[in-house]
């Protein structure tokens, strides 16, 4: 038997979001290791979640938002729900 999540949500998420490239450039081995406070990806398991969803998207160079963006407000409040 499978555990059942009907009840439990299950949130992973980072501390911030992390980029594709270095900020200053320079040094070839800091790529991917520079941070971007305004996108970062959460995955949420159980309760009613859809499985599979993929909501939002980000730039390539992972810096803006593009499109359905969520909120620290409305997560919580969706979570709450």
């Amino acid at each position: 038997m499978g555990v059942q999540l009907e009840d439990t949500i299950v949130i992973w998420g980072a501390e911030f979001g992390h980029t594709t490239f270095s900020h200053d450039g320079k040094v070839r081995a800091s790529y991917g290791c520079d941070h971007h406070a305004n996108c970062f990806t959460i995955l949420v398991a159980g309760g009613d979640f859809k499985p599979g969803l993929i909501h939002g998207e980000i730039d390539d160079f992972t810096c803006s938002v593009l499109r359905d963006e969520v909120t620290v407000h409305d997560l919580h409040a969706t979570l709450l729900q």
